[in-house]
């Protein structure tokens, strides 16, 4: 009996260390900036309970100083978790992003001061990867926290 109490106990202590590292960790959002010669991405992840515990690695696709990763040359531009966004400045013009499982990258273009979101849901297989409307944008994002540098390790 005393052996199932410490295993239950364990459990809970477990699951409770690896949910709570599920979100980021910076300030709530507040405002869109832009970048007058760059074009500046908002990628955000809204909460959702399906793939909570997932963290999502996304790639820029054929961008310079990449490096070959199973047959896509790829750079790592960050990470989201549930309920996270991070802001990234390009070059203007066609990106392509995806996340970490591989499947085929979705097309932007970014024009130069000028914000676009890009909005990552988890599906059953893989990730959906879409340019949101700035009103849908904003009345999403300003729900998330920004990932910090100590938010982008895939598992901490």
């Amino acid at each position: 009996m005393k052996t199932l109490k410490y295993l239950g106990l364990s459990l809970v202590v477990a699951l409770g260390l690896g949910f709570s590292g599920c979100s980021a960790s910076g300030q709530q959002f507040s405002v869109f900036k832009n970048n007058k010669e760059k074009a500046t991405v908002y990628f955000y992840r809204p909460d959702a309970y399906f793939g909570i515990i997932r963290t999502v690695q996304l790639f820029e696709v054929d961008a310079v100083g990449t490096y070959e990763n199973k047959g896509n040359n790829s750079k790592s531009i960050g990470n989201l978790r549930n309920n996270s966004y991070f802001k990234y400045e390009f070059s203007p013009g066609t990106h392509k992003f995806r996340d970490n499982l591989f499947f085929d990258p979705s097309s932007f273009e970014l024009k130069a001061n000028d914000y676009t979101c890009i909005r990552f849901n988890l599906a059953l297989i893989g990730t959906v990867i879409d340019e949101v409307d700035k009103k849908t944008c904003a009345d999403e994002i300003k729900e998330t926290k920004e990932m910090k540098a100590a938010d982008q390790y895939l598992f901490n």
